[in-house]
């Protein structure tokens, strides 16, 4: 019987570092993946810089502008006229 160590990821939030998990944390070949299950499979969300749980995304923020509604947020679903403006969040 052999054994083999091998690399994998799971998806973390940047901001809390909460793991993505459903009832089990998903370990993935790449880190691709697992963003990718966290963001379509939890409604996490990433602008391929960071990753942010479902709580952290709707912390205060400045809008992230959607390009599919220019009147919302890309980052939550919270309209434009509700955020901070960018230099109330620095």
């Amino acid at each position: 019987m052999g054994a083999k160590q091998i690399t994998c990821f799971i998806a973390e939030c940047d901001d809390c570092g909460t793991e993505y998990e459903h009832d089990y944390t998903p370990h993935w070949p790449s880190d691709r993946e697992a963003i990718d299950d966290a963001v379509n499979s939890a409604d996490w969300w990433t602008d391929e810089k960071t990753l942010l749980c479902n709580d952290c995304k709707d912390k205060p923020h400045a809008v992230v502008p959607d390009k599919f509604d220019p009147e919302g947020c890309d980052r939550c679903p919270h309209p434009a006229e509700e955020h901070e403006t960018a230099a109330a969040t620095r």
